[in-house]
């Protein structure tokens, strides 16, 4: 009896052929081999029932239909994950509501909590921030059943995200408070240091810039010390974008260019759309329009790139200002517009907010712009 083993997804697992091709797509490195599956090997058990040669190291299931269907449901979790990471959001929906609904009938507990945590994902990225919520809390009293406390701190996190981007700042900040309590619990510096980055986002966010400012200055000592060097940029990117709106422009500026040439020296470009976003304002603050404009631009590049919606819809609203500046009404209000409605179908409250406030002091036409 032959069938077909996965290796490369941090298991080895059994799949049929036509969805172990489907990972292949998204996971070019995973090797695909036949098996024979119904011969005694010397093996050891793990806790899923496959079994392991110990001579040759491969990697061979325990034909049993529920342990099976069980793994299959973890491979459809990982799939779902590298599915979303990659921005096929309509795929690893379906892949991750299919994964769940298997983990759960065969009573896979673990593997159900954590497809459910990647699909509140999904459904945060997409837009629908209300169905993301629910799930979310599905998934952190599993993981409290299991007394999985880092998988319930990686959900308190999300959800104080989430709850930023709905502009529910009080719940958002009990979150990521609850999240910094269990990072202490369990001795974790890293994600406590993540945890006061994310209450100084919401801080930022709500307009208390010192406050933000202090947090984030103690994620970024917390993450040096550690030797985070990637997340330690993010850190300082932060504290220089807080500190160009708080008016400190030369200090934020110098501090947004000093995170940069550490994240690049990292090898880590997800934050540059929020980086050259950050150094657009500060340029704008400055009255550097052409430097404002270029940086700005830069910063659309890396959010299309990544096909982070958000991002782009947020540096349309810059451009915007930009194009206010230069006296651009007409520009101004059709790039607002655009981060308006795109916000808006996203369904950010909080950025929707300050795009709406924007629009709301463009002058009527013919008028002048407002010196910056």
């Amino acid at each position: 009896m032959y069938s077909y083993i996965a290796y490369g997804l941090g298991i080895q697992s059994l799949m049929p052929l036509p969805e172990l091709k489907e990972v292949a797509k998204v996971k070019p490195d995973l090797i695909i081999r036949r098996g024979e599956i119904d011969r005694p090997l010397p093996t050891s058990i793990d806790r899923d029932g496959s079994y392991f040669h110990m001579e040759t190291g491969e990697a061979y299931l325990r034909p049993r239909p529920d342990v099976v269907k069980a793994i299959t449901a973890r491979i459809g979790v990982r799939m779902g994950e590298v599915l979303s990471r990659s921005g096929d959001h309509v795929r690893a929906r379906a892949i991750l509501e299919r994964a769940v609904a298997e983990a759960e009938l065969h009573e896979a507990k673990d593997v159900a909590a954590e497809g459910l945590h990647y699909l509140a994902g999904v459904l945060g990225y997409t837009g629908d921030l209300q169905g993301a919520a629910n799930l979310y809390r599905r998934c952190l009293e599993s993981y409290e059943r299991l007394e999985n406390i880092n998988g319930a701190a990686r959900v308190h996190t999300n959800l104080g995200a989430l709850y930023r981007r709905l502009a529910r700042y009080d719940e958002a900040l009990a979150e990521h408070r609850a999240a910094l309590a269990l990072a202490e619990r369990m001795g974790n510096r890293w994600l406590a240091a993540g945890c006061y980055n994310n209450i100084g986002e919401v801080e930022k966010t709500r307009g208390d810039l010192d406050a933000a400012i202090a947090s984030k200055q103690r994620a970024l000592d917390m993450w040096t010390a550690v030797g985070a060097k990637s997340e330690a940029g993010a850190a300082l990117m932060n504290i220089g974008f807080a500190r160009v709106l708080s008016g400190q422009i030369l200090e934020g500026r110098a501090d947004l260019v000093e995170a940069e040439s550490q994240l690049s020296a990292a090898g880590n470009k997800r934050y540059h759309a929020e980086l050259w976003r950050g150094i657009a304002h500060a340029e704008l603050g400055l009255s550097d329009l052409h430097a404002a404009e270029s940086a700005a631009a830069r910063s659309l590049d890396y959010a299309q790139a990544g096909k982070m919606r958000q991002e782009e819809a947020i540096t349309q609203r810059t451009l915007g200002e930009i194009a206010l500046a230069r006296g651009d009404i007409a520009g101004a209000r059709s790039l607002l517009e655009t981060s308006r409605d795109r916000l808006a179908e996203l369904g950010e409250v909080a950025e929707l907010a300050l795009t709406e406030a924007r629009l709301a002091g463009i002058p009527k036409t013919g008028a002048a712009a407002p010196a910056h």
